[in-house]
């Protein structure tokens, strides 16, 4: 990676990011521009290109930015136990499109017909659970621990799935 800071431009060309979500993630404290030029120009060095990769990871992942602010500002965040959990629910993302695939194809060999509802997700139910967790999630946050306690909520809703 290139040792002087980057422009927004630059950053754009590189990472596919909008010029519009660098700012807003300027403007709500998740990544802040390395520095301000004295013309208004916003740089990004190595470091806050790491904080943004793992930003898009846990984007991916389809954690609101508000926890990912939380878990990455957290003293006790760890690049590599990050990187570890996000990696464990990649592989459960691709287990779980591996099912989709396998039964669509199933569908398709056996005729649209096939009634099968176990493969699909159980969001409305879930949506239920959700609220119950709801409770449980305001007392993690109280917690040091909170951002791994969120990562393995996230894996075991995908591990039900």
């Amino acid at each position: 990676m290139s040792k002087k800071p980057l422009s927004v431009h630059e950053v754009v060309q590189l990472t596919g990011v909008t010029a519009r979500t660098l700012h807003y993630y300027d403007q709500i404290g998740l990544l802040k521009p390395t520095k301000v030029t004295k013309a208004g120009y916003r740089m990004y060095d190595n470091t806050a290109l790491g904080r943004l990769q793992n930003i898009l990871l846990f984007r991916e992942l389809q954690f609101p930015l508000k926890e990912i602010k939380v878990i990455l500002d957290s003293p006790d965040f760890d690049p590599s136990e990050a990187i570890a959990q996000q990696i464990r629910l990649l592989e459960l993302q691709y287990k779980r499109i591996g099912e989709l695939i396998t039964f669509a194809r199933q569908i398709k060999n056996k005729g649209v017909m096939t009634m099968n509802f176990d493969v699909f997700d159980k969001s409305e139910s879930m949506r239920q659970k959700s609220k119950q967790n709801g409770a449980i999630r305001k007392r993690i946050r109280s917690t040091n621990k909170r951002k791994l306690i969120q990562m393995k909520v996230v894996i075991t809703r995908l591990q039900t799935n």
